[in-house]
């Protein structure tokens, strides 16, 4: 039997209907008869009149709260509406949000981050930012730096507009890997079976709340309210990863027979949105430290012994993908208590560039361009940094194609003044890897040269090093296997680039047991839709047997977000010619994502988790314990629901 493959396909799925998948029920307006109509004698004119009235449907018709789907955004007087999705009603299928970045999502944009800088002063506000390490290396291969360079200039001009603490997302993902491994282990010790059976439909009104649509009954119900405790880590195996959104989003409202197989493990966006907003909020009100540290350290305790006239922090996070800004817009991630969200506004590395922009552009045009002297200028240019600052040093995919080389030199004399700006800052700031106090230096994962960023994982295609790492610490913790010392594990490759397996029987001496499981240990990654597809197919089936798998929704991972810097020849062009410019190519496209991922490992030291300051931290015996205990539980993990279908909740607006 012979195979057919299919290449050069658009890993897009198409938009359709479910894309806006509503989980509330429109209001029932029927039209009121004609007083006229049964008098009228007019010849070849029928009237139709409803046989019904509104209390007779009164629970059928009465909605939830009101739809919030696509809507019409007010306008200048004679200007045209503009048209708004919003956020929890796209599906983050890549067919149009992570794919078109024009889509204007008016909760999420680069202007209400300018407006906070602005109004800061006035309302007190603490401004934390914190950005991927796959958000720096796209700036740092646009503007020809090292990723280290690239974050601690960044960091000094969002200092200089406004901000308080900038941090690194890798911090977080520290925490996620020691929460995600112990989950792990718990599921392979509780030992169910797969069971491809859609769960109860639900959906989330805080952390603390659901609404729950009956299983039995008709089509228009409302749903019952629920009160929720911490989310359960009673699941089965294989362990399907949830720290991308768009993935998230396609298993809940497609493919919810998945969703029992989701991790539950916050993503690290979520978990340094969460961790911070406690640690600042205890540093602003002391008299709130002993009742969050030693019991919950969580968010909406310590608001809630804030008081509403306390500094609020507002968490921004610069991350590879628009998808983001879907997470951060989950009800499960909303506080009702304190009124307040883990992670307040999420730009792309595309947005945070244009701001930058912003800056330097501000900046040429003031009378400040001059408080500098020249010795400060040229600190900004030098080792004073601790930092190597020569982009020969700096280790690239390859010399790269002469069209691509050429748009880098061309990006980089045109945005010449950009960097200048950057530098200026930095050596008016002298920021530095350690950060400006405690509680910054806890969130940068740095190493004590202070010219490193840590990771937990050597290889880990710029998404998270999930199914590396939890595949050594199960190795070595259910079959005594030692792989730490492996730098390049011996992955096994699929029927394209982006899916590869780890197979523990690799590893394994010849005549070993395969215990606990019923086969040695078998982890996978899995890129873009066509490899979901492929895998959720299989799991439908019973042919799946792999116990973990990391799943992205784009091809190559993270580092080839829909938000990173791309088509270096639209921001070569003129403004007014952008739009005219020429799509990458494929091999451009390739060679840029190779390039972005040789600078994403270039600042990175292999460091265990446990080594990081901030796991310490939050470990300890008197805050989380120990990972996956029951406080650790209810601060770091979360829950995923099958979402209800456009039938279900409004019967009258189903497609035909």
């Amino acid at each position: 039997m012979s195979s057919v493959f299919l290449n050069n396909l658009d890993d897009f799925i198409a938009p359709s209907q479910a894309c806006v998948n509503p989980t509330v029920a429109a209001k029932l307006t029927p039209a009121a008869p004609s007083s006229s109509a049964s008098s009228s004698s007019k010849p070849g004119k029928v009237t139709l009149m409803a046989d019904y009235s509104t209390t007779d449907y009164e629970d059928y018709a009465k909605p939830v709260v009101q739809p919030d789907l696509i809507k019409s955004k007010p306008a200048a007087s004679g200007a045209p509406s503009v048209a708004t999705v919003s956020l929890n009603d796209c599906l983050a299928c890549s067919g149009c949000v992570t794919s078109a970045e024009a889509v204007l999502i008016a909760e999420q944009s680069n202007q209400k981050f300018l407006s906070k800088l602005q109004a800061v002063a006035a309302t007190h506000e603490i401004l934390v930012v914190q950005l991927s390490p796959n958000s720096r290396a796209s700036l740092a291969d646009f503007l020809g730096i090292s990723p280290v360079e690239a974050f601690l200039l960044i960091s000094a001009a969002l200092k200089a507009n406004g901000v308080r603490y900038v941090v690194d997302s890798a911090a977080g993902a520290d925490v996620y890997l020691m929460e995600a491994r112990s989950e792990f282990l718990r599921r392979v010790q509780q030992g169910r079976s797969k069971e491809w059976v859609a769960p109860v439909v639900t959906t989330a009104n805080s952390s603390t709340s659901i609404n729950v649509y009956p299983s039995n009954a008709p089509p228009g119900s409302l749903p019952s309210e629920q009160t929720v405790a911490s989310p359960s880590l009673h699941n089965p195996l294989p362990v399907f990863t949830s720290h991308c959104p768009g993935w998230v989003c396609y298993a809940e409202k497609t493919a919810p027979q998945v969703v029992p197989f989701l991790s539950t493990v916050k993503s690290a966006q979520q978990i340094i949105g969460s961790l911070m907003k406690s640690l600042l909020l205890q540093e602003v009100n002391p008299q709130a430290v002993d009742a969050v540290s030693s019991s919950t350290l969580l968010l909406s305790a310590a608001s809630k012994a804030l008081g509403p006239t306390a500094p609020r922090v507002f968490m921004v996070s610069v991350q590879p993908c628009f998808d983001k800004k879907l997470e951060s817009s989950r009800r499960d991630f909303y506080h009702a208590n304190s009124d307040t969200t883990e992670v307040d506004l999420v730009l792309s590395t595309t947005e945070l560039w244009e701001i930058l922009m912003g800056f330097a552009q501000e900046w040429q045009r003031s009378e400040s361009a001059t408080v500098f002297t020249a010795t400060e200028t040229a600190a900004a240019t030098s080792d004073a940094m601790d930092v190597d600052l020569d982009r020969d040093d700096v280790p690239t995919a390859s010399s790269g194609s002469s069209s691509l080389q050429q748009q880098r030199e061309q990006l980089r004399t045109q945005y010449q003044y950009v960097l200048r700006y950057l530098r200026q800052m930095q050596a008016h700031r002298g920021e530095t890897v350690e950060g400006c106090d405690a509680i910054e230096g806890l969130f940068r994962a740095g190493s004590l040269q202070a010219t490193q960023l840590l990771s937990a994982a050597e290889r880990n295609a710029g998404s998270g090093a999930v199914a590396e790492y939890v595949f050594r610490f199960a190795a070595e913790q259910l079959y005594g296997v030692n792989l730490w010392a492996e730098r390049d594990l011996q992955y096994k490759a699929g029927r394209n680039a982006d899916y590869v397996e780890l197979d523990l029987a690799t590893y394994l001496p010849a005549g070993s047991t395969a215990a606990p499981l019923s086969r040695p240990l078998k982890f996978a990654r899995a890129y873009g839709f066509r490899n979901i597809q492929s895998l959720l197919m299989k799991l439908k089936r019973g042919q799946l047997d792999v116990d973990l798998i990391e799943m992205m929704a784009c091809p190559s991972g993270c580092n080839n977000g829909g938000g990173q810097l791309k088509n270096f020849s639209q921001w070569i062009a003129p403004a007014e010619s952008a739009a005219k410019a020429l799509p990458e190519t494929i091999g451009e496209s390739k060679e840029r994502v190779a390039n972005v991922e040789a600078l994403f490992h270039a600042p990175l030291s292999f460091q265990q988790p446990e080594r990081n300051p901030l796991v310490q931290f939050l470990y300890a015996p008197a805050r989380l314990q120990a990972p996956a205990s029951d406080v650790a539980v209810a601060i770091l993990h979360t829950r995923f629901h099958a979402v209800p279908k456009l039938e279900t909740v409004a019967p009258l607006a189903a497609k035909w």
